[in-house]
């Protein structure tokens, strides 16, 4: 990603609790954010990414 310079976002289990509200209400407002990574571990319980148009498994 940062050889072709896509923009992106990373939530795992190091995050913030208090900061992963603010990371995705960020993917879904900002149009330059190529990519959120996320575990699903930390971030696959209540999270809601209408903004995004692919899922990778």
């Amino acid at each position: 990603m940062v050889y072709r310079k896509h923009t992106y976002m990373r939530l795992d289990g190091s995050s913030k609790i208090s900061e992963r509200r603010d990371m995705v209400a960020d993917f879904q407002s900002r149009t330059d954010i190529f990519v959120f990574l996320l575990s699903t571990r930390a971030g696959g319980l209540g999270i809601n990414l209408t903004a995004a148009d692919t899922v990778r498994n």
